[in-house]
């Protein structure tokens, strides 16, 4: 028997980029429906999409945290963020809509090369 690939789903684009931001949370939830192990990760102007102040509300799109928060309930196995991210846009892990492992700019490609398949988001 194969054993499932893993994937990684990495977010870059901000709130209010379309509807491509939710495609790919429907993309990973899928994935993770079929038992394949997936982590996300959030870096550059994608980890405005963990912030509850980002709800694009009038925006006609889809608000993302309310659907971040069930991430575990589809068995995603981890939701990380680039910790320079997250600093250089000033914003807090203790701000964000679920707890996340911080990842150092350094330490990224590796994480990413642990995957077998790596799914980007703009």
């Amino acid at each position: 028997m194969n054993h499932p690939k893993s994937f990684v789903f990495v977010v870059r684009q901000p709130p209010f980029c379309g509807g491509r931001n939710a495609e790919v949370v429907d993309q990973l939830l899928a994935v993770a429906a079929f038992d394949h192990p997936v982590d996300v990760l959030f870096l550059d102007d994608g980890v405005w999409q963990l912030q509850a102040a980002h709800i694009p509300e009038g925006a006609g799109l889809r608000p993302l945290a309310p659907l971040l928060q069930t991430l575990e309930f589809y068995d995603v196995r981890e939701v990380a963020v680039e910790h320079e991210s997250l600093a250089e846009r000033a914003l807090s892990p203790d701000g964000l809509v679920l707890p996340v492992r911080l990842l150092a700019r350094s330490e990224v490609p590796r994480w990413i090369a642990g995957h077998d398949v790596a799914v980007g988001c703009g």
